[in-house]
């Protein structure tokens, strides 16, 4: 099977898969990259990956072609199409096309964005760090702005091919002070006689990654589960897979209603206590809801309409409209809207429609007067 890439809105197979000569990523370097890690075909601390994006694109000023949502949809459809169970997945932004010149293109130029993914034999890399491996090192010589993730990679190429050149695996930098920074392609850790753990100091010299602090969470969950016992809220519930969108979605979502309940389960005591007459239950009242799509290029135009018995369920009901990789968990919310007297709704959000995500609409759980109108969920649409 040909490997399949996304390249600026559009699937293709890798063979067939090109960027225009005057890309400022090719002539320049200017652009950032993001590696994410593949497991069990779910990916790996995705969210501090997306927060690093961020960061690496606000410091070159180049804008965020789509939103993290819309994003998060591309990496978990290539994975889908490659079949990638254990691998990684690549990402790279550029300032987008241009005619060559050092200064920035001209405002409104469009970033230009590829995903590729490939598989990835994890058993040989962990049988490498169990037999350990040669290192060399070399003077550090990088730009010293590391915290972003550039790819221009040109002393890590070097440094990398030196390893090669005199038979080791590896080559780590080291600093003037004689301290090392990290791998040409790895980060590097000490671990001490005494079973201590030491890496360099996160502040200055290396790139910001994200193993360090997924490591102190680790350290940290059982003391987050400690507190929460002493608290009655979202904390108390904790998924046993957090890389899972559909389980930690099930978890969120029973966490999230627990919470909004709470409130009300506090007042209903205290009006008892107090002799209080607590308000009347309301009546339940069904609603319907439907989910219409039509492209618009850069934009997306959602419409569609809340049925119900009563007018006081359809009017002014609240409409999330969200997208998922998978279908079945991982919702992301687009944008929300009021629907209108007669119960239509419709609403442009500024992102293109995603391939291979799946949309639905929803109309959450609303009180108004005397009616307790019922949540409503749309059918769940594919867009190939």
């Amino acid at each position: 099977m040909s490997r399949i890439a996304y390249v600026n809105g559009r699937y293709l197979p890798l063979r067939d898969a090109s960027v225009n000569v005057e890309d400022r990523g090719y002539q320049f370097s200017d652009g950032v990259y993001e590696v994410c890690e593949v497991r069990g075909g779910k990916l790996i601390d995705e969210r501090r990956h997306m927060e690093r994006l961020r960061h690496s694109l606000g410091e070159l000023r180049i804008a965020m072609p789509m939103e993290p949502q819309a994003l998060s949809v591309v990496f978990h459809e290539v994975v889908r199409r490659n079949r990638i169970r254990w691998g990684i997945v690549y990402l790279q932004i550029t300032r987008g096309v241009s005619r060559r010149d050092h200064a920035f293109p001209p405002a409104g130029t469009r970033p230009s964005v590829v995903v590729t993914a490939r598989n990835m034999d994890f058993t040989a890399a962990e049988k490498l760090a169990g037999d350990g491996i040669a290192v060399i090192t070399v003077p550090e010589n990088r730009w010293e702005r590391v915290d972003i993730k550039s790819v221009s990679l040109l002393p890590n190429v070097l440094a990398k091919q030196a390893a090669r050149e005199q038979g080791a695996k590896e080559a780590w930098f080291v600093d003037k002070s004689g301290h090392v920074t990290e791998g040409s392609s790895s980060n590097a850790w000490i671990v001490t006689r005494d079973g201590k753990v030491i890496t360099r100091q996160v502040d200055h010299g290396i790139l910001k990654g994200n193993l360090r602090p997924a490591m102190r969470a680790l350290r940290d969950a059982m003391l987050d589960m400690i507190a929460a016992c002493g608290d009655v809220n979202r904390n108390v519930i904790a998924s046993a897979a957090p890389w899972d969108p559909a389980g930690h979605a099930a978890v969120s979502g029973l966490a999230n209603a627990i919470a909004a309940r709470l409130p009300r389960i506090l007042a209903l005591v205290l009006v008892a206590s107090l002799g209080i007459a607590a308000p009347a239950a309301a009546t339940e009242v069904r609603a319907t809801l439907t989910l219409h799509i039509s492209p618009g290029g850069t934009a997306a135009y959602f419409y569609g309409l809340v049925r119900s018995g009563t007018a006081t369920c359809a009017a002014g009901r609240s409409v999330k409209v969200q997208v998922s990789p998978t279908g079945t968990g991982g919702w992301l919310t687009t944008g929300t809207v009021t629907t209108n007297r007669d119960g239509t709704w419709s609403q442009w959000v500024g992102v293109g429609l995603i391939s291979g995500g799946y949309y639905r609409a929803i109309a959450p759980r609303a009180r108004v007067g005397a009616a307790d109108c019922r949540p409503a969920v749309s059918k769940t649409l594919y867009v190939d």
